[in-house]
């Protein structure tokens, strides 16, 4: 007789669409997913020609996070800011320098890496390049130290920090242009300047080696009897 297979049952599970918006109720898009609770901690890229409609506004992204679901609503917080490679490049001419930095700053209520690029008129020396970076960096410090996370991503979308710096700056030098490549927030699963502990391996104790003592000649036992002839021998010759 042939043998009856056993049916398994296919349990299809059902995705739902929740919809991703922004901190000031704009739709970012949609996720189909299974379980809308696993959309928290995704991340959103959008270009901000197409989130502000402004076309002057194409070579800029801003970033955002999932932080909290309602339903069928994902709420989220921007985290991101960066400028388009692409348009950096196309920005640097002929006998043009670029300036780039990279450090933390912290603002009334986070940490944020920041990337500035200063572009130059003309091509400069690596003081002045160091003297642009000195006052750069203070000049960030400054102006983020007295503001807000959220501030200072609205500052940046208008530019304005970036005019103020690079009126700043002209007292060094005057510059053509001052970007942020990328500015993020410091997220609280990430650690800035805290360093690893590393466990060192335990170190075995050398074990001293018993020292072979060195195995000394064997001394030939002189019979008596020999030395008694030769003493004989030698009182006949006198």
């Amino acid at each position: 007789m042939a043998k009856t297979r056993k049916k398994t049952k296919v349990v299809v599970k059902k995705k739902t669409w929740v919809k991703i918006m922004s901190p000031d109720n704009r739709e970012l898009g949609e996720c189909h997913i299974e379980e809308p609770k696993n959309i928290i901690g995704r991340r959103v890229k959008v270009n901000l020609m197409n989130f502000l409609n402004d076309p002057k506004k194409r070579k800029y992204n801003v970033s955002f996070i999932v932080t909290n679901l309602e339903g069928t609503t994902a709420k989220t917080k921007i985290f991101g800011y960066e400028t388009q490679p692409t348009s950096i490049k196309m920005a640097i001419r002929k006998n043009q320098d670029r300036v780039d930095d990279r450090y933390a700053l912290k603002t009334k209520d986070a940490t944020i890496i920041i990337k500035p690029l200063m572009i130059t008129r003309r091509n400069v020396t690596n003081s002045v390049k160091t003297a642009l970076r000195k006052a750069c960096h203070a000049e960030f410090k400054k102006a983020l130290s007295a503001i807000s996370t959220e501030e200072m991503f609205k500052q940046l979308i208008i530019q304005r920090i970036q005019r103020e710096t690079k009126k700043a700056l002209a007292k060094v030098y005057p510059l053509k242009a001052v970007e942020i490549k990328k500015a993020t927030i410091v997220l609280a699963k990430e650690e800035i300047g805290k360093k690893i502990p590393v466990k060192e391996a335990p170190v075995e104790e050398a074990v001293k080696a018993p020292v072979k003592e060195e195995a000394k000649a064997p001394v030939k036992e002189v019979k008596k009897e020999a030395v008694v002839e030769e003493k004989a021998k030698e009182e006949k010759k006198e």
